[in-house]
């Protein structure tokens, strides 16, 4: 069978053009979706209790340690928690809306490491920077009990991170006396 070559460029199309097709239907849009570990919460929390989570929030550094939650940052990472210390909730914001973890529920792990948690989506799909976040339990005494009196090394200190308007030199954050990262 001899094909014209206006046959050969027709089938030349339709060929380009169901492996076009096939290669878009054929991967999957990489759609973002909500972290099932995190209840999603309008607006924002800068309180434990605004969170609707029990204690206090804890000092990085001494009730627990961190990666990432950096002002360029979309996830953080709680590496570990001090010996004696209760961990009741992570709260972290960006975008309109905040997400809220409790340890030991909607598959996050009862213990740390908690992994790449982030704020929920914004109106985009998209996994906004992370403006604030932090931490909220019982500290422990450093010898494996929880003190329950919110005694912590560092008084007046609230040890929410707030990112916006860090103050460079003083180690604080403007307006809230927060710890910087």
């Amino acid at each position: 069978m001899k094909l014209l070559p206006k046959t050969v460029a027709r089938t030349v199309a339709v060929i380009a053009l169901a492996l076009g097709t096939v290669g878009v239907t054929g991967s999957p849009a990489l759609a973002q979706t909500e972290d099932p570990r995190a209840t999603v919460f309008p607006g924002n929390a800068t309180t434990c209790e605004e969170a609707g989570l029990e204690g206090e929030i804890l000092t990085p550094g001494v009730d627990f340690t961190y990666t990432g939650g950096g002002p360029d940052d979309q996830f953080v990472t709680i590496e570990s928690v001090s010996e004696g210390t209760e961990v009741t909730g992570i709260v972290v914001k960006g975008g309109p809306n905040y997400n809220v973890y409790v340890p030991g529920t909607l598959g996050l792990p009862a213990d740390p490491p908690w992994e790449d948690l982030r704020s929920p989506l914004n109106e985009g799909g998209n996994i906004p920077t992370i403006s604030n976040w932090f931490v909220c339990g019982t500290p422990g005494d450093g010898n494996g009990n929880g003190n329950g009196d919110g005694d912590k090394c560092c008084p007046g200190l609230l040890g929410i991170f707030q990112l916006e308007n860090i103050n460079q030199n003083s180690g604080y954050i403007n307006g809230t006396h927060g710890w910087k990262h």
